[in-house]
């Protein structure tokens, strides 16, 4: 049957389902079981649509997990999906992160037209910041 609202209801549950398997991921990189973990994101983004939440969530698995690298590309594709939706707060959010660690890495202040520079320079900052203090 075409129940109006069906299609929109049962969306919302797979991205219900997908962030509530997102923070049991959370939990399992947490407890050290990082390969459950990375299982655990595959299977929520096959059944969200790869909203901008979703990704976040998905990039703190990884980062949690221990791989940064992914959790930027999950961090990276949410960021456009924030523009696009016109989500200005999200973007806000996203951006003042990202320009704290710019400041706090020692780099040049941070703008939207600047991102991709910053990555270029944050990931090998980050990466031997959290590998002195023995993070990962």
């Amino acid at each position: 049957p075409n129940l109006p609202g069906l299609a929109t209801r049962a969306e919302e549950l797979r991205e219900a389902a997908a962030e509530a398997l997102l923070d049991e991921a959370l939990r399992s990189a947490r407890n050290g079981r990082r390969e459950e973990a990375r299982l655990q994101v595959a299977r929520a983004l096959g059944w969200s649509s790869r909203s901008a939440p979703v990704l976040v969530q998905a990039g703190d698995v990884e980062c949690e997990a221990g791989d940064r690298e992914r959790a930027l590309e999950y961090y990276n594709e949410a960021l456009p999906i924030f523009r696009r939706l016109e989500s200005r707060a999200d973007e806000a959010a996203a951006l003042k992160v990202l320009h704290e660690s710019a400041i706090f890495l020692g780099l040049p202040p941070l703008h939207a037209a600047t991102v991709p520079q910053f990555w270029q320079a944050a990931v090998p900052a980050w990466d031997a910041l959290l590998t002195q203090r023995g993070a990962f």
